[in-house]
């Protein structure tokens, strides 16, 4: 985890799986993840349910990733993340 922080919640998807594909179709997709919960007012409600169906626990993992020093946002950011809550409280 401590390798991938500074992606910004951001990695390329070659495969599917949520769709069903059993191999690699189509052409890449840049694809996002929410990285605040300021910044998706349902967040508790969808990682609850999500950690209900795959049997795993977000808080146990935030705990066991409390070391990862939270990394400084480059001026060049996206949008997403230049209207973070964490930027704004920054600036």
């Amino acid at each position: 985890m401590a390798e991938i922080i500074t992606l910004y919640g951001k990695t390329f998807h070659l495969w599917q799986v949520d769709r069903g594909d059993q191999l690699p179709l189509g052409l890449p997709k840049l694809m996002g993840s929410f990285t605040e919960q300021e910044s998706f007012p349902a967040f508790d409600d969808v990682l609850a349910e999500r950690d209900k169906r795959y049997g795993t626990d977000r808080r146990k993992k935030m705990e066991l990733r409390k070391d990862i020093k939270e990394p400084e946002l480059h001026p060049d950011v996206d949008v997403a993340n230049m209207n973070s809550a964490r930027r704004k409280m920054l600036h």
